[in-house]
């Protein structure tokens, strides 16, 4: 059951990588659902099941209730707490769902215009949507890409320690924290060669 699960949300052994500025060219072209699905991958590390899981009794305050993967009814749950920005995303998107009529109480939700009703989605929604918004805004991504970037940007540009890595990602092993989540930064390989330039001077080596 375990091993269905873990399957259940890998989207592909091809592991996609995103950075902050493809993050903010999908964000661009989103509509409100889409949105709401990369603030919560992107800023939250969710679980695309968890995303399409997440149900307006999840949210208080700023606290946020994570079932994640695991074993009895309600699985692995996590309370997390929700940043500012993340906070008003929600605010933001809570009013626009105002409108509409709605089938079920999940926080993330398709609009069928056609009934004007809103509807709970399903992981598999979650993927698609991030892929299609990609190619739209000429990124390759997927939702897993998002929870990939959540981690990187965490370690690389907020300086987070390992532990809390881990933690933040809701890992049992601080190995698959670093094997599978943690990627090669662009801007820190440009900074080790700089310093690795600075280190050796100018390169001239004198002749024999």
């Amino acid at each position: 059951m375990k091993q269905a699960g873990l399957l259940y949300n890998r989207e592909s052994i091809d592991r996609v990588w995103i950075d902050l500025d493809d993050f903010k060219r999908m964000m661009a072209a989103a509509d409100p659902t889409q949105r709401m699905i990369l603030i919560l991958g992107g800023m939250m590390g969710l679980r695309r099941s968890e995303i399409a899981g997440l149900r307006d009794g999840d949210i208080d305050g700023n606290r946020m209730t994570v079932r994640g993967k695991g074993h009895g009814r309600d699985g692995l749950v996590s309370v997390m707490e929700m940043p500012p920005p993340v906070t008003k995303e929600l605010d933001r998107y809570f009013r626009w769902r105002e409108p509409y009529r709605r089938a079920d109480n999940h926080v993330v939700q398709h609009l069928f215009v056609t009934y004007g009703e809103l509807r709970g989605i399903s992981p598999k929604y979650v993927s698609d949507s991030v892929r299609k918004l990609g190619l739209k805004a000429g990124v390759r991504a997927t939702s897993h890409s998002l929870r990939r970037m959540y981690g990187t940007a965490l370690y690389y540009e907020c300086g987070c320690d390992p532990a809390t890595l881990k933690d933040l990602l809701r890992h049992a092993s601080i190995n698959t924290t670093f094997k599978c989540y943690i990627g090669s930064s662009e801007k820190r390989k440009k900074e080790a060669m700089d310093a690795l330039s600075e280190l050796m001077g100018d390169g001239d080596v004198p002749d024999r």
